[in-house]
């Protein structure tokens, strides 16, 4: 789904959480954008998925304060589990956006591989 312009990127997600919840592995959103509401249906959807192992949302521009908050329970955060790639390359971080970023990643506990070139990270 790599640069594939999709516009309604939610109904992607909505999708993929009830079809392939328990099999997809890798998926590749990069260069779509991830508006509002498709950020929030990825953070619930990272809460739900068995097997996904690599997510690759560089240069999507999400709303990661929605994503954050829709991977919360009634406990607390969900963290998932099953990632150990994450590319979040080219998205700008500055800001109150960077807080938000690393508190999504802070809910990512396992990744091994973290691509975050032109992210302004520190």
């Amino acid at each position: 789904l790599s640069n594939a312009k999709i516009t309604k990127m939610s109904v992607i997600f909505e999708s993929l959480e009830k079809t392939l919840v328990n099999s997809l592995v890798r998926l590749n959103v990069s260069q779509n954008k991830l508006d509002v509401t498709a950020s929030k249906i990825i953070g619930h959807f990272l809460t739900t998925v068995k097997a996904l192992e690599y997510l690759n949302i560089s240069g999507c521009a999400p709303a990661w304060l929605n994503i954050v908050e829709s991977m919360m329970d009634k406990t607390g955060l969900i963290k998932n589990k099953t990632l150990i790639t994450l590319d979040v390359s080219h998205n700008p971080t500055k800001g109150k956006v960077q807080a938000e970023m690393l508190q999504f990643l802070q809910n990512i506990p396992n990744v091994q591989v973290l691509m975050a070139s032109e992210t302004d990270l520190s």
